[in-house]
């Protein structure tokens, strides 16, 4: 699974928001390969409709419709229509603006998790802008294009305040209303697994966002996945040390603690256990 990284749309120490631009054009008529990536970012449909999946859902997406993406976790999208036009906003979401977090607005709370941790994430949310709105969002988003790349004097504030525009039209269109899908509540978990994976996660912690009892959760996980949560946080932690591994400019203990594991013995044992190769196997692997 690829990575997108933070750097690959953001200067080292430069304002991290930016908006990137995705036409029909851009995206495959059939399912490739999942990626994710080291930002978050709000994904608004513009024009046109196409396929959005994640490891456990597809759903059609139509001009209007907009979401929410944190780091780590996995989507793809297929089947665009001519005229599909995305619009995605890129951020840090470990940056938050001030002024915004002191709203205490549903859809900031989102945009925030790390500030807001415990709280209730909903991480696929999808809501509807029409009209009007749209229009002014797409045009707002067109306007920090523009400063992202002329740099004018006062680029930086221009391109905060635009981005605080966005989120409170968005935020005022946003009531937690998702499209159909029975698997809603372990999306929010699945969420909360791809956005923490690093950290000590604890059954109260999964139990609490699933609103189930842990043996329901288990059992609609494992029905849904295959896998329990547990083993799907593993599976997780394990792949995502695969690609750094891949990388080979990382230390074992420093891989370790990116990706949730207690120390390099454990990393090297889930390895082991889970793939029956080691760390230096998997590394003389991407030299083949």
């Amino acid at each position: 699974m690829d990575t997108l990284s933070f750097y690959d749309y953001f200067q080292e120490g430069y304002f991290p928001i930016s908006v990137t631009v995705m036409p029909a054009s851009g995206t495959s008529k059939v399912r490739n390969s999942l990626h994710t990536h080291e930002f978050s970012e709000i994904v608004l449909v513009g024009k046109g409709s196409l396929m959005h999946h994640t490891e456990h859902s597809d759903i059609r997406l139509e001009k209007g419709d907009f979401f929410l993406m944190h780091p780590g976790m996995a989507h793809e999208y297929s089947e665009p229509s001519k005229d599909a036009m995305l619009y995605n906003l890129i951020y840090d979401s470990r940056a938050p603006i001030p002024m915004l977090t002191a709203t205490n607005l549903a859809f900031v709370r989102k945009i925030y998790p790390d500030k807001y941790a415990g709280d209730d994430f909903g991480l696929w949310s999808i809501a509807k802008i029409e009209g009007k709105n749209l229009r002014e969002v797409i045009a707002a988003m067109d306007k920090i294009r523009v400063e992202v790349k002329k740099r004018n004097p006062g680029h930086h504030i221009r391109i905060a305040a635009l981005f605080m525009e966005i989120i409170i039209e968005l935020a005022r269109n946003f009531h937690g209303d998702v499209k159909d899908n029975s698997n809603w509540t372990l999306n929010q978990v699945v969420g909360f697994i791809q956005c923490h994976y690093r950290e000590k996660i604890g059954v109260k912690d999964l139990t609490r966002i699933a609103m189930m009892s842990e043996s329901s959760l288990f059992r609609r996980f494992k029905t849904a996945f295959g896998v329990g949560p547990g083993e799907y946080l593993m599976n997780l932690r394990i792949r995502q040390a695969v690609t750094l591994l891949k990388k080979r400019d990382m230390k074992l203990e420093s891989i370790a603690a990116e990706c949730g594991f207690c120390n390099s013995s454990h990393l090297w044992k889930a390895l082991c256990r889970k793939l029956k190769k080691t760390p230096a196997e998997i590394r003389k692997e991407t030299d083949q």
